[in-house]
Formats: structure tokens, C-alpha cells, sequence
């Protein structure tokens, strides 16, 4: 994978990346499988169908998120939402990047609405338990802080811009 406009390569963030869940469901199904590069091994929430479920990554800084890939277990995501966040004087603040309406299959390919940056990606649904084997979060190599590229190609958040 690499980026059209330069031909570099682009560097999957999440990988290694602290990882949790809002409540996994037994020993064996971390959250942390999410981001470990095996996707035989998922993480799960706790069913519900009425409470939402969550999984969020610590990319560890923010960075202007090019592309998301999820694989998921037996096209068992759907309708869920993807969000960005970052950290702000007034604390955590998350931004819309993808909402993906019906089922998805096992590796979805997502494009955020817009670039966005982020530090935090958080997938989350409601209606039955999150089950995610593989979460890869790719952006620009360069563009490791807010304000490395153009606000005009790449608008920060109204709280980062200066």
C-alpha cells in the first residue's frame, strides 16, 4: 500500500498499538488481537443488543488518517461507526469519519468522509457483540503532526487550527 501522489509506502499505525474495548468477552479475546497482525485472532465484546460496543486504538500521536481497514469474523459488523480522536484543552473530542450502513464483509476498506487527524480511532456499534480480528490505520508517513501539511488540503479540527 503506498501513497498515489509520492509512490511511499504508508504506514499502518495501529499495528502494536494499545488497544482495549469497552468489556471483552473472556481471556482469549483481547482486544489487543485487533491490531496484532494474526487475523485468526479477534477480539470480541460481551453480546448485547441494546448497548453500545466499542473498540478504540492509541495510534500514539495524531496523524491525518488516510485509510481504514477492518476484518471482522463471519460478516459479523454491520452498521457500525468509525471515529477520530484528539486530544484538546477541553479533553477528548471525537470526530465522524465513516458510518457503514448493512453488513460488511470480512476485510472492509474504509475512506474517511474527509481527512481527517486523529489519535484515537474507535469502532462502535450497537445490536450484537463487536467482533474485530484485524483494525489497520494507514496515513501519510510525513504528516505525523498537525499543521505538516497545507490546512488548505487538509483542514485541522477548529480546536488544533492556529
Amino acid at each position: 500500500m503506498g501513497d498515489r501522489k509520492t509512490n511511499r509506502a504508508l504506514k499502518n499505525y495501529a499495528l502494536w498499538a494499545w488497544c482495549w474495548n469497552k468489556m471483552y468477552y473472556g481471556y482469549f479475546s483481547s482486544a489487543s488481537y485487533a491490531v496484532d497482525r494474526k487475523p485468526d485472532y479477534c477480539g470480541y465484546s460481551k453480546s448485547s443488543t441494546t448497548m453500545l460496543q466499542w473498540c478504540q486504538v492509541d495510534l500514539g500521536k495524531p496523524i491525518l488518517v488516510s485509510q481504514i481497514i477492518i476484518i471482522s469474523k463471519d460478516k459479523k459488523l454491520e452498521n457500525f461507526d468509525v471515529d477520530l480522536g484528539l486530544h484538546t484543552s477541553t479533553g477528548r473530542i471525537y470526530y465522524p469519519c465513516f458510518h457503514f450502513s448493512g453488513k460488511a464483509g470480512v476485510k472492509t476498506t474504509l475512506n474517511c468522509t474527509q481527512s481527517i487527524w486523529g489519535q484515537w480511532v474507535r469502532v462502535s456499534m450497537t445490536g450484537q457483540s463487536l467482533v474485530l480480528c484485524e483494525v489497520e490505520v494507514y496515513g501519510d508517513a510525513d504528516a505525523t503532526t498537525p499543521g505538516s501539511l497545507s490546512h488548505e488540503t487538509h483542514p485541522l479540527p477548529s480546536n488544533l487550527a492556529a
